[in-house]
């Protein structure tokens, strides 16, 4: 976790001097024995305000709730080990029957390279099966084109739909499906999509089906996908299905792709006919929200969340318990870290595990939340493998004990800060709480050019 805070662990006040914050023992610091007189500082006086005390219990409370949602990471491995292609991209996971996860990526020489196909692997006993090719595509001149960002979904009939596109590049692709009746080892030829009703005359090439992230089903069976074109801008658009998928009313775009550039939706449902569509901007460097309240048949206006975002897919469900889960590279550059966030209510949310933060690519996320409670993340990593990480919700730590996912510091003040140029640093933090309820904090400076101590107190500030 990045907390851009000068403390650092280190000991802590004794308890002579007043109740430890965590109530543990306490260790004979450095602060301890300049409380008590000995003469390793001298002492100066400002006000110290309560947020700078409650920055300090914030680095506590973050360092806790790190070490909780890491341990609610149950297994991380690479889907089929070692591909077949020099490059993979845009995984989908879906689970075909309980137990049974079946996942779909495009591969080839490189993302946009005319070799590029859709590759699928079935989670089984002893591991993932060896990938096989299922999807190309030729024009009719016998040239082929890639393939790109495979979704899969599990229709109310139990077959897999497989949902692709195809083309050159992204603005002038065509959407696909295909079906498997055998939870994924065969499928049927390609069948492109159809739209049911009027389409607006600014959308070009659609239906697509869902564009990166899955479909949702809604209570009354309606199938609901989030997409998106990029040939007029980066616009979304949602797509409604009442008949299982053979044919498709366009609904939007529902941004103009100017204001906010927005592709690749993904819905959550926030209660009775009341949805959420989150996903990824061009040039915002923010995750953009837009609510429906009539189950996706009309949209309201889009804005931008606090959350991050650099130009990279995210993808978001709404889990069984009611709370929202979102993966997402919570930076504004780059595609590391890769992170999960969690709300309550799908607006304030908290970035409380991270799934990745080498140097590196780790992105594109597909998550889903099986029959058996867990949730399944899939994504790139570095293009070269497609990792599975498997999460126990029950164990993510309360949202309200967890860093706030719209900032990258610590909730309060920076006490003290040296730039590194000057060879000083910053290190060994106390903090306590005295009897008539003062708060006293410290921590020293070290380095090869300097060798000093301070200490904060509630009122008084003394060197």
């Amino acid at each position: 976790m990045k907390i851009k805070a000068v403390l650092s662990c280190g000991g802590m006040l004794s308890r002579p001097v007043g109740s430890l914050i965590d109530g543990s023992r306490p260790c004979g610091s450095l602060c301890s024995r300049l409380l008590e007189g000995t003469p390793q500082a001298s002492f100066f006086r400002t006000s110290w305000s309560a947020p700078i005390l409650l920055g300090l219990m914030a680095l506590v409370l973050a360092t806790t709730a790190g070490s909780t949602a890491a341990a609610s990471v149950l297994a991380r491995e690479f889907i089929a080990g070692e591909l077949p292609t020099p490059s993979c991209h845009a995984s989908t996971i879906v689970e075909a029957a309980p137990g049974r996860l079946v996942a779909a990526w495009f591969g080839g020489q490189r993302e946009g390279a005319n070799d590029v196909g859709i590759w699928v692997s079935r989670q089984v006993a002893d591991g993932w099966t060896q990938p096989i090719e299922v999807a190309v595509w030729k024009e009719l001149d016998g040239s082929q084109q890639p393939c790109w960002n495979p979704v899969l979904s599990r229709l109310e009939d139990g077959r897999l739909a497989l949902y692709y596109k195809a083309s050159g590049n992204p603005r002038t692709w065509k959407g696909l499906v295909r079906y498997s009746a055998d939870a994924g080892r065969t499928w049927s030829d390609p069948e492109p999509l159809r739209a049911a009703g009027a389409v607006d005359a600014t959308l070009s090439g659609v239906p697509v089906g869902p564009v990166k992230n899955k479909p949702v089903q809604l209570a009354d069976g309606t199938l609901l996908a989030g997409s998106s074109t990029e040939d007029k801008g980066w616009r979304a658009h949602f797509e409604r299905s009442t008949d299982g998928g053979k044919t498709w009313q366009v609904i939007g775009p529902v941004n103009d792709g100017e204001a906010i550039g927005a592709i690749q939706p993904s819905i959550l449902k926030l209660g009775g006919s009341r949805l959420l569509a989150v996903g990824r901007t061009r040039d915002s460097r923010k995750i953009f929200r837009i609510e429906s309240p009539d189950n996706g048949v009309t949209w309201g206006a889009m804005s931008l969340t606090e959350l991050p975002n650099p130009n990279s897919g995210t993808d978001a469900v709404t889990l069984a318990d009611g709370r929202h889960l979102l993966v997402y590279n919570h930076t504004e550059k780059g595609r590391s870290p890769l992170n999960v966030a969690v709300s309550e209510d799908g607006s304030a949310w908290r970035n409380i595990l991270t799934l990745e933060d080498a140097p590196g690519e780790y992105s594109y996320p597909a998550v889903i939340q099986s029959a058996d409670g867990l949730v399944h993340v899939s994504y790139t990593w570095k293009r070269k493998k497609i990792a599975h990480v498997v999460i126990d919700p029950q164990r993510l730590p309360d949202a309200s004990t967890a860093v706030d996912a719209s900032s990258e510091t610590v909730p309060g003040g920076v006490i003290d800060h040296v730039p590194a140029v000057t060879g000083t640093y910053v290190g060994s933090p106390s903090i306590a709480i005295l009897p008539d309820g003062t708060s006293v904090a410290s921590h020293d400076f070290f380095g090869p050019k300097k060798q000093r101590a301070l200490v904060y107190s509630d009122g008084c500030f003394q060197q």
